[in-house]
């Protein structure tokens, strides 16, 4: 129902927006095309995006049978807030993974529902996320249980083990060039073969760390490496992402691991292909 008070803020707003584009206007030289780019071109950008998405949406869509989509969920009032703001977000960006995250949202919350708080917080994360972190998280996703925040953290123990030998071993031969009694001539042959072991270890595990460290790596997402600082830093402050390397000693962000809500993120605007069986074709 229009109440008074929502016609008073539409010809509010009406009114803002002719006074707006009467300043603009107003410009010297560039004020009618500055006009056409905000006003004109702009919205027709916008509605092309959601007539893009939507069209886009239904053919997806229509590789699953009917009765695999919750149409209680579509009369919702909570869904009807949930699908005008993911169309919103839709209508306000450009990049084509992110439109691709919002449609697998939007069908995964038709298919296999989540409480609508949940899904409302998902889509709100999902719209803040810049385009390289979807797929940095799909890589932390994916190898979550691969061991290389594990080996990264034991080579800095086992370097920080082969620092204290040569410490060692740098002041035994200070104790034998300064005293002429001196009789560490075993300790500083242990402390060689504990060199040279420790190195062989670092070196076993270097391997195992660069085995693994890809989906880790900046280059990986073709990031320059303080944006890939920049961009984990802020996974992280939205609770996607964990530094681990504290433990370890690390510096800050260089160890991370996908949290359990940037795995529900990724699981939520990932595509799920309908098995044969579910396709309207195949019914």
């Amino acid at each position: 129902m229009i109440t008074d008070k929502t016609k008073r803020n539409e010809i509010a707003k009406e009114g803002g927006i002719s006074t707006l584009k009467a300043l603009i206007g107003a410009i010297p030289f560039a004020g009618t095309a500055i006009n056409e780019a905000i006003f004109e071109a702009r919205g027709r950008i916008k509605q092309n995006r959601v007539n893009n998405f939507i069209e886009g949406f239904s053919e997806f869509l229509g590789q699953y049978s009917e009765e695999k989509i919750n149409l209680e969920q579509i009369g919702k009032e909570e869904f009807g807030d949930f699908f005008e703001e993911l169309i919103i977000k839709v209508a306000k960006t450009h990049s084509a993974i992110k439109i691709e995250a919002f449609k697998n949202l939007l069908a995964n919350q038709l298919i296999e529902p989540k409480a609508i708080e949940y899904a409302d917080l998902l889509l709100d994360i999902a719209g803040n996320l810049q385009e390289k972190q979807i797929p940095i998280l799909h890589g932390f996703n994916e190898n979550f249980a691969s061991s290389y925040v594990e080996y990264s953290g034991q080579l800095i123990e086992e370097q920080g083990e082969l620092s204290k030998y040569e410490k060692e071993l740098k002041a035994e031969y200070w104790k034998l060039d300064s005293d002429e009694d001196a009789f560490c001539v075993d300790e500083i042959q242990e402390l060689e073969r504990n060199i040279e072991s420790q190195k062989k270890t670092i070196g076993r595990t270097k391997e195992l760390v660069q085995k693994h460290s890809k989906p880790f790596k900046a280059e990986t997402y073709n990031c320059e490496g303080y944006e890939f600082f920049y961009l984990i830093q802020d996974l992280a402050n939205k609770g996607l992402v964990v530094d681990m390397g504290v433990k370890y000693g690390a510096e800050p962000f260089a160890l991370v691991e996908i949290t359990q809500l940037g795995m529900d993120l990724i699981e939520f605007i990932k595509e799920k292909k309908p098995a044969a069986n579910n396709v309207q074709n195949g019914k």
